[in-house]
């Protein structure tokens, strides 16, 4: 049995609760071996249901992935690095899934057992599956009874291979333990209390709410994602574990690739998050322990609910995946299958799809959906939202002047569903730049749908139901967000607009509050201390949803303001307006020293953010400034630095609405910035990065922040995408 294969649990035993660890391993698929010797020590004991030993002690659970039956159980020492010591027995599982391994020396410290082999029946088919990888537990330290009811899963797997990694950089084990279970807990949905390793997965209709459902509902997903690939049955679960050894589901272990199994195939880098909630909505329509169970998608709608917002706002989902995003412009993405799409409602040229999974590819694939312009009576698309609810990617698509919806496979392009909905407005929401029915929109993968912001207020579109349910009605004299922001990871909705005020949309309150009036411009002052501000005509807001810092740009000026989100303090009004101020020391605006800017974008992984006009084809680049980072008594500003280019070489701006996103790709871990052309069939890649690390024309004044538009830096910087 090869080193590479621990998995850790928590586990509670008699009166007192110690910390356990359940181990997975996949030697094939590891790039690296954590262990410190390159094989297993040979197993001590008998096999059969309950293996022999001379200490009287023994340790017995079940070992599941459905109940996996003939599996071989061994107990070695498990030593403080994460490696393998002594092997003390060793038995083989019943049908059930069920093993009793009797000790035959009473460990000293943490032991690790090792599940190799045997048979499952699948949730999803029904078929036997072979168990190509092997699952692991461990206890850290057992008691002289002996222990019982130890759960080995899939689960434990990634949060042994997590914990291992963690051991072997120099983590305290128990503190790895405990970081890895609660990564797992937190990925999956699972309440915080639930130790993991006690809990037997559950597929009946009366488990339905517990976490027992949760963890079955989990298991049979990954069964879904496994099956789709005959030929490699049984082998996702360890590229899985191995994916999330370094706390962030990418494809990769430690920036190394990941083979699934023993052949060629590259894990995707989307496997644990995009392709994995396809998987959910595969399972619950049609996996075999459902249908059986009598269980509907309807019966489980909140059970997805919560293991669909976990995985969005985990730390091991990168926020570039697209699962979740901070501004409502005509530029999103999602990654799938695989592969980085960026998605541009593109006007008149319908909606365009640009393969951006390498960012140097001279000639990437680009896709135009053309033909949906005349689903929308020849408007021009305005907007494109990726949804991951459906077992397959889809798009929803508007116009900005109409009442008109279309769910469109992010595939191929084929409308799904088109409707008008019903928004009472008989009139659409006037702007500067335009006016629309549909202004925006924020996905809200957790939910299954978007949130838009319509002439009728903040709506959410239920893309399972296709209605509009929950809703907030714009305050009293308060305006439509012409370019919305978001954060639904953390459950609010991030609305400056022209009145000019934010509305804060707090999701999980289920109300609206407001900072307007003197507050605002207390918020924003022109002047420290003032009472006006320059932020007169807030145009758009985005929403670092790392920092948890909003973005607010006013219209066609310099001036841009930050609010630390965290912090502000909200006051409940009993039938009037409820309100919200900044924290102390909460707000910062600054002068980006003479571009014309109306709208931002921002990556939250690298918090690189991009700013440009509807109206300019001015823009800048900034780094974003933590507020947690700023010392006792300093003072937050914002960014820690900027560069700013007027008229950017080669770029004709957009109008309304903003066609700007920042997106980290995840091959190379670099944020690039995109702008989609007003009279080209082109969109512009920008290396945020490369251009915040060009010199400055000069050291003061307008010059201190400015980039020369024909600095060969610049030109190398930026990288034109045509159609």
């Amino acid at each position: 049995m090869p080193n590479d294969r621990i998995a850790f649990t928590r586990h509670t035993i008699a009166r007192a609760a110690s910390l356990a660890l359940v181990c997975s391993a996949t030697a094939l698929l590891l790039t690296a071996c954590l262990f410190s010797d390159d094989s297993a020590p040979a197993a001590v004991g008998g096999t059969g249901g309950t293996g022999t030993g001379g200490t009287g002690q023994s340790i017995s659970g079940t070992v599941i992935k459905g109940a996996v039956s003939g599996s071989t159980v061994t107990v070695y020492v498990l030593n403080a690095d994460g490696s393998l010591g002594a092997a003390l027995g060793s038995a083989t599982t019943s049908s059930t899934g069920a093993y009793t391994v009797a000790l035959s020396s009473t460990p000293a410290g943490a032991v690790a057992l090792v599940a190799v082999g045997g048979s499952y029946v699948s949730e999803v088919d029904g078929s036997t599956v072979i168990k190509a990888s092997d699952l692991l537990g461990a206890l850290a330290s057992v008691p002289a009874t002996g222990s019982t009811g130890l759960i080995i899963t899939p689960l434990s797997d990634m949060m042994v291979a997590r914990a291992r990694a963690l051991a072997a950089a120099g983590t305290v084990l128990a503190d790895a333990l405990a970081a890895a279970e609660t990564l797992v807990k937190s990925t999956y949905g699972i309440a915080a209390g639930t130790a993991l390793e006690t809990v037997l997965p559950t597929y009946d209709k009366a488990s339905i709410g517990t976490d027992a459902f949760l963890i079955g509902l989990v298991l049979g997903s990954l069964d879904k994602c496994d099956s789709a690939v005959p030929a490699l049955r049984g082998n996702l679960f360890a590229a899985l574990s191995a994916d999330f050894s370094d706390g962030v589901f990418d494809g990769k272990k430690a920036g190394s690739a990941i083979t699934v199994g023993t052949g060629t195939s590259a894990l995707s880098s989307t496997a644990g998050t995009s392709d994995f909630l396809s998987c959910v909505s595969g399972y619950v329509t049609t996996g075999k322990a459902i249908t059986d169970a009598g269980i509907t998608a309807t019966d489980v709608a909140a059970t997805t609910t919560t293991l669909r917002t976990a995985l969005v706002g985990s730390s091991a989902t990168p926020k570039s995946t697209g699962l979740s995003a901070s501004s409502s412009g005509a530029i999103s993405s999602l990654a799938y299958g695989g592969k980085q799409w960026v998605f541009i409602a593109a006007r008149s040229q319908g909606v365009v799809a640009i393969d951006v999974t390498d960012p140097t590819a001279v000639a990437p694939t680009v896709k135009v959906f053309s033909s949906l312009v005349t689903n929308f009576g020849g408007l021009e698309i305005g907007g494109v939202v990726p949804l991951q609810g459906a077992d397959h990617p889809q798009l929803l698509v508007f116009a900005y002047g109409s009442k008109h919806i279309a769910l469109v496979n992010a595939d191929t392009g084929v409308v799904e569903y088109e409707a008008d909905l019903p928004l009472l407005a008989t009139s659409p929401v006037g702007f500067s730049g335009g006016s629309a029915y549909i202004a925006g929109a924020i996905p809200d993968t957790g939910r299954d749908g978007a949130w838009l912001a319509t002439a009728d207020g903040y709506l959410f579109f239920d893309r399972a139901t296709r209605t509009l349910t929950t809703s907030y009605a714009l305050g009293t004299g308060s305006q439509l967000a012409e370019n919305l922001g978001g954060d639904t990871s953390h459950g609010m909705l991030f609305a400056p607009n022209y009145t000019p005020a934010v509305q804060l949309v707090d999701l999980n309150a289920g109300k609206s509050y407001y900072l307007d009036g003197p507050a605002f411009a207390s918020a924003f002052p022109t002047t420290p201390g003032g009472t006006t501000t320059s932020l007169s005509e807030p145009d758009a807001g985005s929403v670092d949803t790392g920092f948890q810092v909003g973005i607010v740009t006013n219209e066609d000026t310099e001036d841009v303001g930050f609010i630390n989100l965290k912090t502000v303090v909200k006051t409940d009004v009993v039938g009037g307006k409820s309100t919200f101020v900044p924290g102390a020391g909460g707000t910062a605006v600054l002068k980006l020293n003479q571009p014309i800017l109306s709208g931002s974008a921002v990556d939250s992984d690298t918090h690189l953010a991009l700013f440009m006009a509807g109206y300019s084809s001015d823009i800048a680049v900034g780094m974003l400034q933590d507020p947690a980072s700023v010392a006792v008594g300093g003072t937050w500003v914002g960014m820690t630095d900027w560069r700013y280019v007027s008229n950017l070489p080669n770029y004709s701006y957009a109008r309304d609405p903003h066609a700007v996103a920042v997106i980290k790709n995840l091959s190379n871990s670099k944020a690039y910035g995109y702008l989609l052309d007003g009279n080209s069939h082109m969109s512009l890649q920008i290396d945020m990065a490369a251009v915040l690390a060009i010199p400055a024309v000069g050291t003061t004044g307008a010059d201190q922040h400015r980039v020369d538009s024909a600095n060969p830096a610049l030109a190398a910087a930026v990288k034109s995408i045509t159609w």
